[in-house]
């Protein structure tokens, strides 16, 4: 049925009735809408194999937020309500749209679910998703602060403070700490996560290694990050060609961190090859568009070309690609703002290079020109569009560092 049909007879049902019919489409959309979001496990609940589904229904499921919102409907089944609009909010985060998502979880724990609330494993996996949305806008410390609500929520219900949901809230808190630079605090949360699991069950800690070695690498341990990357494989019973295979989304970012950790031990080529790897596996699984996760790993591919090898020009050119997918994209801002402050910095130096050779004659090789007044026009732009980026925690600082800051340390 048409949506302008449905409103029109929406419009003429009485307020009662309202209230049956919204009930009735949350029942129907809840018992389609995979229900994946608080799942443990390997894969810690990711919906990827259902995107297609999902894709399907998030249309009707923001139609009915906004008609609850416009029409003040209050719905009698407000629990699986809320829990309906979580789950598209975590579509939606999967999907890299992490300021829609984090729109939908506010939404969702605004509904009126009654003087008990929302029940505690509702709660607290919505405030641990919230958290993991915020360290994709770059944001650790709005992220520490709802993973921390989540481990409050969490220790609430559990049986015992030693629980693998407690564990699993200690990772994410980890991640928090680690985005922030801060390894000790994160190093701590994971010790208490592999205590929990040594206890339990230690075959259920590959995401506690995986976090842990981006925590030592973050701490200069190169070698440490490796044996914990390679443990956390193990224990899946993958390999390295088996992860690099995998259609789950983040086995690419094992790979990103893989290459990071190579890079850190000198091995440039190594390095450069895995990173390259991530682009095509993050565009088979996003799309040959791409979305933040493409703009970082080709981010990360210039960043090699330009600082390890010296090929600005191949730098310049993937640099630009950043831009291309960026522009216009309200939640890539700041990969758009980085991209164009370091493409400024590329064409200064091929600039500076052609001038020595050419004494001072321009560069043929670049669309975007080569004078140091285009550098100049770029670092002007990347000013503008970070002043656009929404609840930056850090001050603004017209630096490499300060222009690195405004993107996740680690998209996973």
């Amino acid at each position: 049925m048409h949506r302008l049909v449905q409103f029109a007879v929406f419009l003429r049902l009485s307020k009662s009735d309202r209230i049956v019919y919204f009930d009735l489409a949350v029942r129907i959309l809840s018992s389609d809408f995979p229900n994946t979001w608080q799942a443990r496990g390997a894969h810690q609940g990711h919906g990827f194999a259902s995107w297609e589904t999902c894709t399907t229904i998030l249309p009707h499921v923001s139609w009915l937020m906004k008609l609850s919102e416009e029409y003040k409907i209050k719905s009698e089944n407000s629990i699986m309500w809320a829990e309906l609009v979580f789950r598209a909010g975590t579509y939606l985060w999967e999907k890299e749209q992490p300021s829609l998502a984090r729109s939908f979880f506010q939404f969702g724990l605004g509904i009126n679910t009654g003087d008990n609330g929302l029940p505690g494993p509702i709660a607290a996996q919505a405030h641990r998703i919230l958290g993991h949305i915020s360290l994709d806008l770059a944001q650790p410390r709005a992220a520490l602060a709802a993973y921390q609500q989540a481990l409050v929520l969490r220790s609430a219900i559990e049986p015992a403070p030693d629980t693998p949901p407690i564990a699993d809230v200690c990772d994410s808190i980890a991640c928090a700490y680690t985005e922030a630079g801060d390894a000790a605090s994160a190093s701590a949360y994971l010790d208490r996560a592999t205590a929990i699991h040594n206890a339990h069950d230690p075959t259920q800690m590959s995401r506690t290694l995986a976090i842990r070695a981006m925590t030592c690498l973050r701490a200069g341990e190169a070698a440490a990050a490796l044996a914990a990357l390679r443990q956390c494989w193990a224990l899946q019973n993958m390999t390295q060609d088996q992860i690099e295979a995998s259609h789950y989304p983040k086995h690419s970012g094992d790979i990103m961190l893989l290459a990071r950790i190579y890079r850190v031990q000198g091995k440039l080529a190594e390095a450069r090859e895995l990173a390259s790897r991530t682009v095509r596996m993050r565009h088979e699984v996003y799309g040959e568009r791409g979305g933040p996760r493409v703009a970082d790993s080709l981010f990360t591919v210039a960043r090699m070309l330009d600082e390890d090898s010296g090929e600005l020009m191949l730098a310049a050119r993937l640099l630009r690609e950043v831009v291309e997918i960026s522009n216009d994209v309200p939640g890539m801002r700041s990969h758009l703002a980085r991209a164009l402050w370091f493409l400024a910095g590329v064409e200064d130096r091929i600039h500076g290079r052609v001038s020595s050779r050419d004494d001072g004659r321009t560069s043929e090789g670049s669309d975007w020109g080569s004078s140091s007044r285009t550098a100049e026009e770029l670092r002007q732009r990347a000013k503008i569009v970070r002043s656009g980026i929404a609840e930056r925690e850090l001050p603004d600082d017209d630096t490499d560092e300060g222009f690195m800051r405004l993107v996740s340390w680690m998209l996973w």
